[in-house]
């Protein structure tokens, strides 16, 4: 019996695969989508992956490292002349101190931390290169590199905490951390999968590209897509692609990070070229650079809410996931407190909301603020990867409408075929939220229809 919509919702796109749907595991060549970030020449290499651990330095709550059966001490002693000479002071600390392991910050209640790969670190829990039978590997390919990879993290956590050559007080420190007891409780407090960063990737109806993080002309806000069904505001962050020198005291090759501003992301991403009733929301359509901004789970579970709606309309509708009417799916979309495009000082809970996503829908928030001078810029940082809102990405709903952006607004309604004898002009009392109102009123009025 052939189902009516399938969600491929793996990390590796297992069953996109199966069913025959183009995509790609490796890197495109700089000269294909025209990619800054991209590789000179096309090539099978992977951002690499680890072990997301969650730690605790809570003695009530803390389990031993278990020690890898295949542990072998001199895999790690590179790390004692790092530690000797001040390049790392510390087992565990955040960017900002030299330290071996990366705890994410803020701590998350309880007292628990993420620990991660330390990017462009001496050490790291990443491993390029050891990785590129894992998309395409059967189950027992998958598991044994999972094996490699985690016996290689708990051997480096061991060996901080044990071996006698580092210094005593580095080992005390690294002593004081242990898994939690109450996470992971049938796995040995191990998470159960890998953290695959990248995998197979589809190429779908639209493969999104570094191109599609870059600013609008003279614009704050990145390039717009008029059938936006998320939004994204990582940077493109690459933790390496391939691994030169010594595991410990070499580097990672093809890393990068690229500040950019909250960008579109077009439900062509979600859709195979042909196949009708697919959606692809994890192993989305997309380059290897464009990937390296899609690749978090926020984005995922934005991008599965969407993939979820759309599989509901196009099976009421008996319609093929091609056929989908776009707007529709946005408006139920912004129903649920989903943005489409990035708005700073407008939230879900706004009794606004739905206006002011259908108005940047239709380009109305695009042209309104100029592009910052610095690339990339963010607002004022908090603590780890979090900062304050974007610049230029606020509505302001509150202030009066000035006249430039009042005809930058009517020539927009006008192209939406919008009775503009319905809409207020600037006359130095009407607001822009009131503007943005009367336009959405114009639009979903029988007239305006």
């Amino acid at each position: 019996m052939t189902p009516q919509i399938v969600i491929d919702a793996t990390y590796e796109g297992d069953m996109m695969a199966a069913a025959g749907i183009p995509f790609r595991t490796g890197r495109e060549a700089r000269s294909e989508y025209h990619e800054s970030l991209a590789s000179e020449s096309a090539d099978g290499q992977l951002q690499g992956y680890n072990f997301r651990l969650c730690m605790t330095q809570k003695e009530d709550n803390r389990v031993p490292i278990p020690v890898p059966q295949n542990y072998n001490r001199n895999d790690y002693v590179g790390v004692i002349p790092l530690v000797e000479s001040g390049v790392i002071k510390s087992a565990f600390g955040y960017p900002g101190q030299p330290f071996l392991l990366k705890a994410h910050l803020p701590v998350m209640p309880n007292g628990k931390h993420d620990i991660n790969d330390v990017s462009k670190g001496a050490v790291r829990l990443s491993r390029p290169g050891k990785h590129l039978d894992y998309p395409n590997g059967d189950l027992a390919t998958r598991r044994r590199i999972e094996r490699e990879h985690l016996d290689w993290q708990l051997g480096l956590i061991h060996f901080a905490q044990t071996d006698g050559s580092l210094p005593d007080a580095f080992r005390a420190e690294a002593a004081t951390w242990g898994l939690c007891r109450d996470e992971f409780t049938e796995s040995g407090n191990i998470p159960e999968q890998i953290y695959v960063r990248e995998a197979r990737r589809m190429v779908g109806k639209y493969v999104y590209t570094e191109n599609d993080t870059e600013y609008a002309a003279n614009d704050a806000r990145a390039k717009r897509h008029d059938d936006a069904i998320a939004v994204g505001e990582y940077s493109h962050n690459c933790h390496g692609t391939d691994h030169e020198g010594p595991m410990i005291g070499g580097r990672h090759m093809g890393e990068f990070y690229k500040g950019v501003a909250p960008y579109q992301i077009p439900y062509g991403v979600l859709i195979p070229r042909t196949m009708n009733n697919l959606l692809v929301p994890c192993a989305c359509s997309s380059s290897h650079v464009g990937f390296c901004a899609l690749r978090l789970e926020p984005i995922w579970m934005s991008l599965g809410e969407a993939a979820g709606l759309a599989t509901n309309q196009a099976i009421a509708r008996r319609i093929s996931v091609q056929q989908l009417d776009v707007l529709s799916l946005q408006r139920k979309l912004w129903d649920t407190g989903a943005a489409t495009i990035h708005v700073s000082d407008v939230s879900p809970q706004h009794k606004d909301f739905v206006a002011v996503q259908w108005w940047g829908s239709v380009r109305g928030l695009h042209g309104i603020e100029p592009a910052p001078k610095n690339p990339g810029e963010r607002g004022a940082h908090i603590v780890s990867q979090y900062f304050e809102a974007f610049p230029g990405h606020a509505v302001q709903l509150e202030k009066v409408l000035g006249s430039e952006v009042a005809d930058h607004w009517r020539n927009i309604a006008r192209g939406q075929h919008l009775p503009l004898e319905q809409l207020p002009s600037a006359d130095r009392q009407t607001t822009r939220g009131q503007w943005i109102r009367a336009a959405y009123d114009a639009a979903h009025s029988p007239v305006g229809e």
